[in-house]
């Protein structure tokens, strides 16, 4: 059983690209959301030699990986904003957008 979705940070992304097994991925999610930050910001300044091989599966055809960047939907945006503000006080940027956009999309998606 695959599961609908998830939304990922770096680190597992880093992680399983540094033992080559980011297919892992495939088999558990039909879809990774990696929000737009998280990609600019923590892969490219952490992934080092890692980056090449998240980007490749990143943009290969059918790829279950997709960039999102909540600037660009107003209602996401909103709904995420208070979230990553305040998980920010406590935990990493990366990780508090990731709960930003978890919370706004399931927000979004009982409306």
């Amino acid at each position: 059983m695959r599961y609908t979705g998830a939304i990922s940070d770096a680190d597992i992304l880093i992680n399983l690209a540094r033992v080559n097994r980011l297919d892992i991925l495939e088999l558990l999610f039909k879809e990774i959301i990696i929000p737009q930050f998280v990609y600019d910001i923590e892969i490219k300044k952490n992934a080092g030699r890692y980056y090449g091989v998240i980007n490749e599966a990143i943009r290969k055809d059918g790829s279950i990986f997709k960039i999102v960047d909540r600037k660009k939907d107003i209602s996401i945006n909103i709904l995420a904003r208070d979230i990553i503000e305040d998980k920010k006080k406590v935990i990493g940027p990366g990780e508090s957008e990731c709960a930003g956009y978890a919370q706004a999309l399931r927000k979004a998606l009982f409306f």
